[in-house]
């Protein structure tokens, strides 16, 4: 597929997608299918019921398994590779499974507890961690975005961040957008440019290095994507729309921004707004 041309997935979703579709493949073939044709709506009730009984996975991976296995599919018949998708016309709704829906959690870090958070990493930390939180906290940028970052896309003048596609590489949904940063994030956003080299920048390494500082701090558990929750929510809160918010973060939609905003945690219980 040539660079530039839609569709495009991220590299993390290329891999899942690939893992999930190698999963059914060799599943297949032990089922002694070897070609797209033999592919019929039975054969994946099938592989559900294999996937839910002897993987023993829940109803939201399984329709994950059915996407990545749909986009094989209509990419293979859209290439000549294929006749028929055998997701088409309906059966891809029809396979899908309900999904259990948890509580989502209802709080947000608050401004406060992610100043607290961050000094902590600027007392404890290697710098391009440091800066890496700091960059992340204050413009919202998913993980695969700020580790892709070019210096050029962090325009200090404008106090403006750039996140836009690359060879190689391309945004979640191959959203181009620009985000207002202050001059502090595009301080900390070059100075983990010049010192990303230095450490670890694997997801698990990040994602100990965030849990040892929380910790240090005295903060309740956190991942990297609630500092994203708390910039959402913080930008609202100050004023911004849900719109202004959605754009800035990359979301497909308002609804998906809706589901970020949270109350900060030490913000009010609501009881003195009671009218009797």
């Amino acid at each position: 597929m040539t660079y530039g041309q839609p569709p495009r997935y991220t590299q993390s979703t290329i891999d899942t997608y690939g893992s999930r579709i190698v999963n059914f493949v060799e599943w297949a073939e032990r089922q002694k299918v070897v070609y797209p044709a033999q592919v019929s709506f039975g054969l994946l009730q099938q592989f559900m019921r294999h996937r839910a009984d002897r993987d023993g996975v829940g109803g939201r991976t399984i329709n994950r398994d059915f996407t990545a296995m749909n986009a094989m599919f209509r990419y293979a018949v859209a290439n000549g590779f294929a006749q028929v998708n055998p997701f088409a016309n309906g059966a891809l709704a029809a396979l899908k499974l309900r999904e259990p829906r948890p509580k989502p959690s209802a709080v947000a870090l608050s401004p406060k507890q992610v100043d607290t958070f961050l000094a902590k990493a600027d007392e404890i930390s290697h710098p391009a961690y440091a800066a890496l939180y700091r960059g992340t906290a204050g413009s919202a940028v998913r993980i695969d975005e700020i580790l892709n970052l070019e210096p050029w896309e962090v325009d200090e003048a404008r106090m403006q961040l750039t996140i836009s596609p690359k060879r190689g590489w391309t945004t979640k949904g191959y959203r181009y957008r620009d985000i207002p940063i202050s001059r502090a994030t595009a301080k900390a956003l070059k100075v983990f440019l010049s010192k990303k080299d230095e450490v670890a920048l694997d997801q698990k390494s990040i994602w100990k290095e965030l849990q040892r500082i929380r910790e240090n701090a005295g903060l309740p558990h956190f991942s990297m994507h609630d500092l994203r929750r708390a910039w959402a929510s913080a930008m609202h809160d100050n004023g911004a729309s849900l719109k202004r918010v959605s754009v800035w973060l990359g979301h497909a939609d308002v609804q998906t921004t809706e589901r970020y905003i949270r109350v900060f945690m030490d913000a009010s219980d609501g009881h003195q707004f009671l009218p009797r």
